[in-house]
């Protein structure tokens, strides 16, 4: 505790450098825990709307789907949604087929892949099928109803109400043709999305395409999507029931969105090694700054007897102090922050229309609490402020006593 005072003091004796520094170091710690967990809200975000959108938590398929999606590699899901039922970790299990073909109306043609699901049970989890996203019609309530992004309507020269032709291979490898009607019409700002989404009943993609009942895909959705691979466990017995397919994670199923993760979450450490080098750089000058300007005095502590171990603990002290006053200011300081951030959001609206990250997802950003990481931010600034005071220690440790009060 002495330690701790004594260095509370030498800190302060000159006020204007040690307020810059600890400024730098809170807002270093508030930008680097803020940034965090905004990252972690935006990206728990996207792989939300990504599962429901796409393959769910867990994806069931044939074995080589995935690898190489064909219009024959269709399965009886009733079996298996039947025994998700009973699943209690399960919260909803939606079939679905993916079909590609092409889009053909009076205006010109497109190739497409349709997707065939069940709209009564997807409206309100799928985010493509949010009433924000329509900007004509609504959900099909016709059998050969569909939902279309806008830039392919545009391109096809359809609105809402406008008849449309779909051709694709059926299972046997003819060609099969359908008049279906444009329902809706969507508009998410991903290109991707608005290109090319086709959305139609799975019942009238499946008996187009000859497989009745068939499926290409079951998403799941987890009540906790933390236990995913116990899930995966429990799910496996229950494919027997349909030989040949297999269960799959998220990340497996949509490589492409788990990419996308990664390299968020690379740029974001990236990120916070830059601010945490900014700190390490200012603490070290503060430290030496201060070391220097004191040498006089270091030389008579030296001469009535204190030893230098004495002296290196000082300066540490000093650092230690600097380092968590600055890091406790800059984490309450987010804190603080976070727990609006947290509930209200941040409206990123404005941002993420000029971007296409290949999910439509609600532009409303909530902040996470990553509180391990916040932990770490912690530690490792208190411990990267302590590592760049040691060369000041070292320039202190090597003053004699004589040279010091005869030349400063």
């Amino acid at each position: 505790m002495l330690w701790v005072k004594i260095a509370w003091r030498n800190l302060w004796r000159n006020r204007r450098r040690t307020g810059i520094q600890l400024a730098v170091i809170i807002g270093s710690m508030f930008l680097a825990v803020f940034y965090i967990n905004f990252a972690d809200g935006a990206l728990a975000t996207m792989v939300d709307a990504g599962v429901r959108s796409g393959s769910g938590d867990i994806g069931i398929y044939r074995q080589g789907y995935l690898a190489d999606p064909k219009a024959s590699d269709t399965f009886a899901a009733a079996p298996i949604l039947a025994g998700l039922a009973r699943d209690p970790d399960v919260a909803k299990a939606f079939a679905r087929l993916r079909v590609p073909g092409l889009l053909q109306s009076a205006y010109g043609s497109r190739p497409v892949e349709m997707e065939g699901l069940d709209f009564a049970r997807e409206a309100g989890t799928d985010p493509l099928l949010d009433r924000k996203y329509f900007v004509a019609g609504g959900l099909p309530h016709a059998p050969h109803g569909i939902v279309i992004g806008l830039t392919l309507a545009r391109d096809l020269k359809v609105k809402v109400g406008n008849k449309i032709v779909w051709m694709a291979q059926d299972t046997t490898g003819q060609i099969a043709s359908g008049l279906f009607r444009v329902a809706g019409v969507v508009h998410t700002n991903v290109s991707a999305v608005d290109s090319g989404l086709v959305m139609a009943p799975r019942e009238a993609v499946a008996s187009l395409i000859g497989r009745a009942g068939g499926v290409h895909e079951i998403a799941i959705l987890l009540k906790d999507p933390n236990q995913l691979r116990q899930a995966l466990a429990r799910i496996g017995p229950l494919l027997k029931a349909v030989p040949g397919t297999r269960a799959y994670p998220w990340q497996k199923a949509m490589p492409d969105l788990a990419a996308l993760i990664e390299i968020s979450a690379s740029k974001q450490k990236f990120s916070v090694f830059i601010l945490f080098a900014i700190v390490a750089i200012g603490t070290l000058n503060t430290m030496l700054m201060s070391v220097m300007e004191r040498t006089r005095e270091f030389g008579m502590m030296r001469a009535i007897g204190i030893s230098r171990r004495a002296i290196g603990q000082m300066i540490m002290a000093e650092a230690l102090v600097l380092s968590v006053v600055g890091a406790a200011g800059g984490l309450a300081l987010a804190v603080l922050v976070g727990l609006r951030t947290s509930t209200a959001g941040i409206d990123m609206s404005k941002i993420l229309a000029g971007m296409d990250i290949g999910v439509a997802i609600n532009p409303i950003i909530k902040t996470g609490w990553d509180w391990p990481a916040t932990a770490a931010l912690f530690a490792g600034a208190v411990v990267l402020c302590l590592m760049a005071s040691l060369y000041p220690v070292r320039w202190a440790l090597r003053i004699r006593p004589a040279d010091a009060m005869r030349t400063y």
